[in-house]
């Protein structure tokens, strides 16, 4: 057997210390998020080498096998999706109650239908910057300049990206977006 036999030996013994890893790496996700791991193989998969690693871990009260009541953790694939969990739906919030503003006095969608709209959304967004930054914080209507500005801002965006005449009216975002 010799050397060869041991690096069989050493092979597996790193194969099942990798394997221990993962699945302590996914428990320890697990319980970040309030569900029960169960791994797919071995049950005991390494608590002796979290107690080792991780201080006073044993005094957890998930440690081992005392899940209580929590249920067993789902599988969601959507890596590579776009995370709208990002927005600040705060911050959404003031855009959208200047386009109500918008809809209730010029009608809904009205600023896709103004002539020369690329030029003049961008006057109006450097407007409410400028004001913004000589430090007003609302303009006339009581809504907020920095809103006022991201509104044209995504008009501006819409006009360049999504319905640009030099595209023929075609979505050009990119491809795989979801």
């Amino acid at each position: 057997m010799g050397k060869q036999g041991d690096n069989k030996d050493d092979k597996n013994n790193r194969d099942n210390r990798n394997e221990r890893d993962a699945n302590w790496e996914a428990y320890i996700k697990s319980l970040i998020n309030g569900c029960r791991f169960e791994p797919d193989s071995n049950p005991d998969f390494g608590f002796d080498f979290a107690a080792h690693f991780i201080p006073g871990i044993t005094n957890h009260p998930y440690y081992g096998s005392s899940f209580g009541s929590l249920e067993v953790c789902g599988r969601k694939d959507d890596q590579g999706k776009l995370r709208w969990d990002l927005l600040p739906f705060e911050a959404i919030e003031l855009i959208v109650q200047v386009l109500t503003d918008g809809a209730t006095t010029y009608g809904d969608d009205n600023w896709k239908r103004v002539p020369n709209a690329k030029n003049r959304y961008f006057a109006a967004m450097m407007r409410h910057i400028v004001a913004y930054k000589k430090g007003e914080r609302f303009d006339e209507s009581g809504r907020s300049h920095l809103a006022h500005a991201a509104s044209n801002l995504m008009f501006l965006m819409y006009f360049t990206e999504i319905n640009n005449e030099e595209t023929n009216g075609k979505d050009i975002r990119k491809k795989g977006s979801k």
